[in-house]
């Protein structure tokens, strides 16, 4: 229950990340 508990909370954290790299990417700065 506790592990559930913690990919509740790191998810939007892992979502925004991906979404700031593909940012990136798309803009041609990032990898």
């Amino acid at each position: 229950m506790r592990a559930l508990v913690a990919v509740a909370a790191v998810w939007p954290l892992l979502v925004e990340v991906k979404a700031f790299r593909t940012a990136l990417v798309v803009a041609g700065w990032g990898g």
